[in-house]
């Protein structure tokens, strides 16, 4: 018979499918930081012993290599739990054969059963099917009369705020319909995440006012919560006639152990199942809200959209205005590819991102001999561009010198390489970008105010991600797909948890951020979904409870007033103006939202806020 051996102990792989991690029901318990209560099986498949990882993200190593399922064959050292186990295929005598034991019999039937739904899994069936498989084998497993599966969402809200669907029901007797579930028995196992058993419903006064066992005369009634990595998955309920036997601890024993092993299988069904739900929603969603290269469901993202589709057709200078990681390339693009110029080129340089000596050459172009190290003729971006358009990101970081040099160019189409004499004509729209208050440093004479009037004939802002709804939500999904096909990695579901985390972060760095979050992410996670420690999302940050609707009416008042704040730049006086508020109101909001959170209260993170202060005291002075 083969054996697992270490030193000072042998496991018989006697039955067709063992369990091994630190929980009491396994069959090789094991001790460890990194062991899991249910850990890894070994099962017999064709005749040979195969060990599968059965808690996701564990370790489990072989011969020294890291796997997650493994054909054993003689000779194998498997590490679990700090020992190591040498797979000994021809191994020792059987031992000594016992009297049968019902317990013994029921715990084999579990295990067969469960290999059983394993194979089914394996062969990626519909969930709906799984769910109704999986029943089917509970109720043959422990003779109930009728059996509920539920499936539980958002159970982190309590028992009465979860969302319970029943994904299957089913009666032992043909044609007869199962009962609805007891709603006390069901809360009690969502509240508790323990197995419940009521052994005599009848004489409990606790459950004995329930419809389905005053109706049906049910006199037993078993429930078992699916738990996979403290996640609850669904409920299994079931329940037995009074004519019928009553179920036993023996019973209870060997459901809790069935429930624990098929929520770990079923887990990565379900999470196949809402990627596919959520690839199918993403792809009719971007659908609607594409916009080219561009993607925003939001009414302030829609509202940008139009004004790019009108500032396109025209050829007048635009400036567009926004945070870092807004996408005010992308926007450029877009009005370059939807302009009459879309066949010429479209030149981009970023001004913030050379030394002041080279970004004249860059801009305007050099003969030979210009300068040292000038060994041939370089055209420049403006000749580049010329029949297209030229895009000057960081305007605002331009050196004064250079600021009168463009402001020629732009007034007269033309410009004169460095090292030359002659003057050559540009034909070129200039789109131009920055994160800097143009207008507040022409003032501070850091930006000449002739040039900020030539390069802003129109100017279009770009909201940062925290003011665009559940925009970040859709573009974490997109982003997703697109990083699981650049890294060639498998594309994984948001949790909840994390879509709310995404929901409530402020996004400081706004889509460049989110794009190192879910890359990173998608990389490194080893689950089934994305979580939001996978994204290195605080969960300080989300909520403990739904918020009444006169906090989240104070909540939006206090974002909505914080945001005008961060378009004045911290004014207060501007912002009031523009909210048609005295002053002090603004004063007073924004106290007590500080107030709340120095007490502990749901707390949003907001990016910058020390900045965003000083900023507001700079508007104050």
């Amino acid at each position: 018979m083969p054996t697992l051996d270490a030193p000072h102990t042998q496991l018989h792989l006697s039955k067709p499918l063992l369990t091994l991690g630190a929980a009491e029901s396994c069959d090789l318990r094991l001790r460890g930081p990194d062991v899991a209560p249910h850990h890894a099986l070994i099962a017999l498949r064709d005749g040979l012993l195969h060990i599968s990882l059965t808690a996701p993200g564990a370790p489990l190593w072989v011969n020294g290599r890291r796997v997650k399922r493994h054909l054993l064959a003689h000779g194998d050292v498997v590490s679990l739990g700090g020992v190591e186990w040498r797979f000994n295929l021809f191994g020792a005598p059987a031992p000594a054969p016992v009297a049968p034991n019902a317990a013994g019999d029921l715990e084999l039937a579990a295990y067969e059963r469960l290999v059983h739904f394993s194979e089914l899994l394996a062969a990626q069936g519909h969930t709906e099917e799984l769910f109704e498989v999986l029943l089917e084998e509970v109720l043959a497993l422990t003779g109930a009369d009728h059996g509920v599966l539920l499936s539980v969402r958002g159970a982190e809200r309590g028992a009465r705020g979860a969302e319970r669907v029943v994904r299957a029901a089913r009666s032992a007797r043909e044609g007869e319909e199962p009962p609805a579930p007891s709603e006390s028995v069901v809360r009690r196992v969502v509240e508790t995440r323990e197995a419940l058993w009521v052994p005599d419903v009848l004489s409990d006064a606790e459950f004995n006012a329930s419809v389905s066992v005053n109706h049906l005369g049910l006199c037993s009634v078993l429930c078992a919560p699916l738990m996979c990595q403290r996640e609850l998955l669904g409920v299994i309920y079931l329940a037995a006639r009074c004519a019928q036997r009553s179920f036993d601890s023996r019973t209870l024993k060997v459901l809790q152990m069935f429930a624990t092993q098929a929520a770990l299988l079923l887990k990565g069904a379900l999470a196949r199942e809402a990627l596919q739900t959520d690839n199918r929603k993403l792809r009719d969603r971007l659908d609607v809200q594409r916009f080219g290269s561009l993607i925003g469901s939001s009414r302030v993202m829609q509202g940008v959209f139009e004004k790019v589709e009108r500032l396109a057709a025209s050829e007048a200078s635009v400036l567009i205005i926004g945070e870092t990681g807004t996408g005010k390339e992308l926007i450029a693009r877009e009005l370059h590819a939807r302009s009459r110029r879309r066949e010429g080129p479209f030149v981009a340089i970023n001004c913030a991102a050379l030394p002041e000596s080279l970004i004249e050459s860059e801009l305007f172009g050099h003969v030979r001999g210009a300068f040292t190290g000038a060994t041939h003729d370089k055209e420049g971006c403006f000749r580049a561009a010329h029949g297209g358009t030229l895009f000057l990101d960081e305007v605002g970081e331009m050196p004064l010198p250079l600021q009168s040099k463009l402001l020629r160019a732009l007034q007269e189409r033309q410009i004169t390489p460095l090292g030359s004499s002659r003057v050559t004509p540009v034909n070129i729209r200039v789109l131009c970008a920055t994160q800097v208050d143009l207008l507040d440093a022409s003032e501070r004479g850091l930006f000449r105010q002739d040039l900020y009037y030539r390069v802003s004939t129109i100017t279009l802002e770009l909201p940062p991600l925290r003011a665009r709804g559940d925009d970040a939500l859709l573009l974490a999904r997109y982003l997703i797909q697109r990083f699981a096909e650049r890294y060639e990695v498998s594309p994984k579901p948001l949790s909840e948890e994390a879509a709310r985390a995404i929901r409530l972060h402020a996004w400081p760095g706004n889509i460049r951020e989110l794009e190192n979050r879910v890359s990173q992410a998608l990389i490194l996670s080893d689950g089934e979904a994305l979580t939001a420690a996978d994204l290195h999302l605080s969960r300080e940050d989300l909520p403990a409870r739904m918020l009444t609707l006169a906090e989240a009416r104070e909540r939006f008042t206090q974002d909505y007033i914080e945001h005008v704040l961060t378009l004045h730049n911290g004014n207060r006086t501007r912002a009031a103006a523009d909210l048609d508020v005295d002053p002090r109101t603004v004063f007073r909001i924004l106290s007590r939202a500080r107030g709340d959170r120095e007490e502990g209260h749901i707390a949003f993170s907001r990016a910058g806020e020390g900045e965003g202060e000083g900023a507001r005291r700079r508007g104050e002075g």
